[in-house]
């Protein structure tokens, strides 16, 4: 796969239903709460990437550290509009939002370049898996309307441009431990923020969860479903970076997910290189 820079449009509706999920109010709040990280983290991971740029000497690397940053920024802006969406049902997680800005702030003025490459390699890594097992008969299966095409997109490209920032910090840095404790750093620090978000969402719509979706009863029979189709695959994504031998180069990404990538270029508004 190569890093293709696309131009996407996705009507993302005032009236969108937060719930886009087939059947699991819980999964949809998972992938809210993973977008309303985006238009922070992402910025962040930019910003990180240009001050890393004059340090690197491999030419093809710097091309896609480019690359990389313009995917990144279409991300975010798709992210944004989204978010506001989602923002407008939920009014009580803009104080989580302004933390997480708040975070990655200090990082930037405040951590060294080693710290925030470091960083940048832990979610990509730890994203890259996720991304697999959300495409691979995960969760992205049952995505409906404008957002499920939205994610399927996104978590498509972070596969097409999963080896950079493993390139980035081994070029600079190298080193399996820092690398490891970083990964573990951004589980904890991005789990934190997902599960209060998940918490906030699901608390405002318990009533309706309970009405529409079996209270109680359903939320079981969901977990038991997760429990025995995607709870390997999930975790095996978070793990998977912590080994000493894990490589990006060494992932096998399935056809599907590269008839997915020339899905979008060909419905691309622009492909901007």
């Amino acid at each position: 796969m190569t890093i293709t820079v696309r131009k996407m449009f996705f009507d993302i509706e005032n009236t969108m239903d937060p719930f886009f999920v087939d059947n699991d109010p819980e999964g949809a709040c998972f992938l809210n709460a993973i977008s309303l990280v985006l238009p922070y983290l992402e910025p962040f991971l930019i910003k990180s990437f240009k001050r890393a740029l004059p340090y690197v000497r491999d030419p093809k690397l710097k091309e896609n550290m480019v690359l990389f940053n313009k995917q990144e920024a279409q991300h975010f802006k798709q992210h944004q509009q989204y978010n506001e969406v989602i923002c407008s049902h939920y009014p009580e997680l803009a104080a989580l939002e302004e933390r997480l800005q708040q975070d990655y702030d200090a990082f930037l003025k405040d951590k060294d370049l080693k710290f925030n490459i470091g960083y940048c390699e832990g979610f990509e890594a730890i994203t890259t898996g996720l991304s697999l097992a959300a495409l691979d008969d995960g969760i992205c299966q049952r995505t409906t309307g404008a957002a499920g095409d939205m994610f399927r997109w996104h978590f498509m490209e972070e596969i097409e441009h999963r080896t950079v920032a493993f390139d980035v910090y081994q070029n600079l840095f190298g080193g399996y431990f820092y690398r490891a404790k970083m990964s573990v750093f951004v589980l904890r620090h991005i789990g934190s923020f997902v599960m209060d978000a998940m918490s906030i969402m699901l608390k405002q719509d318990k009533e309706r969860i309970a009405l529409e979706f079996g209270g109680k009863k359903g939320a079981k029979e969901r977990l038991k479903l997760f429990l025995r189709t995607e709870l390997g695959p999930f975790v095996r994504a978070l793990l998977h970076p912590l080994s000493p031998a894990y490589s990006p180069y060494k992932i096998q990404i399935p056809e599907h997910i590269l008839k997915l990538s020339e899905k979008y270029s060909a419905e691309a508004v622009e492909i901007l290189c």
